[in-house]
Order: structure tokens, then sequence, then C-alpha cells
């Protein structure tokens, strides 16, 4: 007699989502993130969403294939939303680059908590003060965003960037 033994895993997959927003809560497009990771350049056309694809890009790949194809830098578009799902669980920090024209550039990377992934609609509420830093609850004065993803769940971050000028740099050599 033979026996056999059967073994299942489960396998899970994440996804993270920032989303942009300016010091009103309205969407912000164009500005761009650095990934502590590469994703296929052109986003999933089912959910617009990115996918994950190496923590460093290979030294060769098969043929028809390149780095091209792949980036680890991505920019807001007109909703201000980006996703990426088939990332590992654990949090991601996003660095942002290069601000949307006009406004400040983020003093600190964004930290996102990947999310197991499922076919359901997500929903994240975040509080702002007038001033957009983050609270816990709605205040007279502050906003909210309401961040919704159809059809995948992500776990989402919100980014403020807020209006103004950067100083001009000093102690630059003088004439005399």
């Amino acid at each position: 007699d033979s026996t056999s033994n059967t073994v299942e895993d489960t396998i899970y997959t994440y996804a993270v989502a920032i989303k942009k927003v300016d010091q009103d809560g309205y969407d912000l497009p164009g500005a761009t993130f650095q990934l502590p990771f590469y994703v296929k350049k052109t986003a999933d056309t089912e959910d617009n969403a990115y996918i994950y694809a190496f923590d460093t890009l290979p030294a060769t790949f098969p043929e028809g294939d390149s780095a091209d194809n792949y980036t680890n830098s991505l920019t807001t578009p007109d909703n201000g939303l980006i996703i990426i799902k088939g990332v590992k669980d654990g949090t991601y920090s996003f660095e942002e680059t290069d601000p949307p024209k006009g406004y400040n550039k983020l003093a600190a990377p964004v930290q996102v908590k990947a999310e197991k992934t499922g076919h359901t609609t997500t929903s994240t509420t975040t509080f702002f003060d007038k001033d957009g830093n983050k609270v816990d609850e709605q205040q007279e004065d502050g906003f909210e965003v309401l961040v919704s993803i159809d059809e995948l769940s992500a776990g989402a971050a919100v980014a403020v960037n807020k209006t103004g000028t950067e100083l001009p740099s000093t102690g630059g050599i003088g004439k005399s």
C-alpha cells in the first residue's frame, strides 16, 4: 500500500497605495516618488495598479525583456493615487524626489504599510488640521481625505504637499 500526504500552502499577496493631496485635501498630480523596489513601467489595465517586479534589477533579462521595462520612480496621475500590487508584507518608505510645481518637497519619506490584497473596495479616511498635519479626528477648521480603491484592497498613506516657494541657497561666491 502506498500513502499520500497532501500539503497545502496559502500564499498571500499584498498591495500599497499612496494618495497625494494639497493642503486643502484636493488630488495632486505631478509628485514623483522614489520606490524602494522596481515595478513594471506600465500599470495593469484591469485595476490601474503597478506590479512589483524586483527588489533590485537583475544583471541579465530573458530575451525580449530589458531594464527599460521597469522603474523605481513613479509620478502621481491626475487623481493623485499610485497603487502597487504584488509587494511583500511590510512597511515601505516612499521618498518624494520631485514635488509638483509650486509645492514644497516633503521633509521626510512617506511610510506605507502593505495590506493583503483581495477583490474588495478599501476605504481609508485620514484627518488633517488646518496646517495639513495628520490628526486623530475631524477638526472644525481642518479637512479629511477619503481614499477609496475599488476591486483591490491596498494599504493607503496620504501625503500632503503645501504650497510655497523654496528660499534661494546662500553662501555662494560674491563679487568684490
